[in-house]
């Protein structure tokens, strides 16, 4: 079922941000756009002259990683936007065989492109809110792209096709997902690795004096 992987997501940050959030203003504010993207995810509107429906939640999402960007170097932008350049790739690469190439796929593409964009953003950026950004701009280009590839080959599937609909939504919840796990596995290794040092250092000890 499209949208179940958006929703659970969705809820499920709601429900870690108001239970383990101490600081009430930002509790207040990730409850409010975790919200909106909620109840924006079943509001649409239609782009003059082209007659293709957008879904609502994805100008939350461009707005959210705008933001980030924006405060970023011009090196570190451009770095970024390259990086985002990459994760649209993975995303438009599976959706080739979907679309144009009809071929068995044997993995489902959601997990394809999930996994895909997940390693490239591992890999190639270091940190937390960077990823987040990076994950957000790249699935949303590569869904741009897509569909203006779909309209200029007059693509009959354009005919039911919304840009930024619920399966769009799943795969990026996903990536969001297990990069906010693999944040946590990271800071947990952090954690272990400095009690471990802590436990290793002894106590210097005091040299006795011999009488003479």
């Amino acid at each position: 079922m499209d949208g179940f992987w958006f929703y659970w997501f969705c809820w499920l940050m709601a429900i870690l941000v108001y239970f383990f959030d101490d600081i009430k203003k930002r509790r207040d504010l990730n409850l409010s756009l975790v919200l909106i993207l909620i109840i924006s995810s079943i509001l649409t509107f239609s782009i003059p002259f082209i007659s293709i429906e957008v879904r609502a939640s994805l100008v939350v999402f461009i707005v959210l990683s705008l933001k980030h960007f924006l405060e970023s170097k011009k090196v570190q932008l451009f770095y970024h936007s390259i990086i985002c350049m990459m994760v649209s790739g993975v995303f438009l690469g599976v959706h080739y065989f979907i679309y144009f190439e009809p071929v068995w796929l044997y993995v489902s593409p959601l997990m394809m492109i999930s996994c895909g964009s997940l390693v490239v953003v591992l890999l190639l950026v270091k940190q937390f809110m960077y990823r987040i950004s990076v994950m957000i701009f790249g699935a949303l280009q590569g869904e741009v792209l897509l569909t203006l590839f779909l309209w200029n080959d007059a693509h009959p599937t354009l005919d039911y096709i919304i840009v930024g609909d619920f399966y769009f939504l799943d795969i990026l919840s996903i990536s969001l997902l297990m990069i906010v796990m693999w944040e946590g596995i990271e800071r947990l290794s952090e954690r272990l690795k400095a009690k471990w040092n802590q436990g290793n250092i002894l106590p210097p000890t005091r040299k006795r004096k011999l009488n003479a």
